[in-house]
C-alpha cells in the first residue's frame, strides 16, 4: 500500500510540467518539489476564505506569485520550528496585502480583513509546523520567563523616570507668603 507521499509524488510526475512556459518554470519546479506543502497552502487559503474559491482566488494568486521568490518553498522552510515563520512571513504578507488590494473593488470590510489576516496566518503556519514535527519528531518548545522579562524591562527604564536627575545648583525661589484678600 502506497503512502500519501508516494501517491502525491506519482501524481506530480504524471503532470505535464515541462509544457509550462519558461517564465514560470522556477515556480512550478519549486511547488512540484513539495506537493504536500503546496496542497497545504492552497487548502489553508481556501479555508481562510470560508471555502469560497472566488473569495480565495486573489489571495491564492498573490501567494503563489510571491511564495517561491520570497523563500516560502526553500529547502529549509520546514526543517526547524524557528524557520517556519521567517520563511513564511514575507509571502504571507504579500499574499494578504495583494489579496486585499485585488478584492477591494468588490467590497471592503475592515473587520473581515483583520479576521482574514489572523485566520490565514494560523492556517498557513499550521501545516508547515506539522511538517516540521513529521521530519524532526519534536514538538516546539514554548517557554516564557515572566520574571526575567519584567527584570529586563525594569532595568531598561531605571534611569528614565527621575532617578538620575542632577540636583539643582540654585536654591528654590522664596515662597510669597499667605494670599492677599
Amino acid at each position: 500500500m502506497m503512502g500519501v507521499d508516494e501517491t502525491l509524488n506519482d501524481l506530480v510526475k504524471k503532470l505535464p510540467l515541462t509544457d509550462v512556459p519558461e517564465p514560470v518554470q522556477p515556480w512550478v519546479q519549486a511547488y512540484a518539489a513539495q506537493p504536500k506543502l503546496f496542497l497545504g497552502d492552497l487548502l489553508a487559503l481556501l479555508l481562510a476564505a470560508g471555502l469560497n474559491p472566488f473569495a480565495a482566488f486573489p489571495y491564492v494568486l498573490c501567494f503563489l506569485a510571491a511564495a517561491q521568490p520570497l523563500g516560502a518553498y526553500s529547502e529549509d522552510a520546514t526543517s526547524d520550528y524557528g524557520k517556519v515563520l521567517p520563511t513564511l512571513a514575507a509571502a504571507y504578507g504579500a499574499s494578504t496585502v495583494g489579496g486585499l488590494l485585488l478584492s477591494a473593488p468588490f467590497g471592503f470590510d475592515a473587520f473581515g480583513a483583520v479576521g482574514k489576516l489572523l485566520v490565514s496566518a494560523l492556517f498557513l503556519s499550521a501545516p508547515r509546523a506539522f511538517f516540521v514535527y513529521q521530519s524532526t519528531g519534536e514538538l516546539p518548545e514554548f517557554s516564557f520567563d515572566l520574571d526575567a522579562t519584567l527584570d529586563k524591562n525594569a532595568q531598561q527604564f531605571e534611569g528614565k523616570f527621575g532617578t538620575d536627575v542632577p540636583p539643582s545648583s540654585s536654591p528654590p525661589p522664596p515662597s510669597e507668603g499667605p494670599p492677599k484678600a
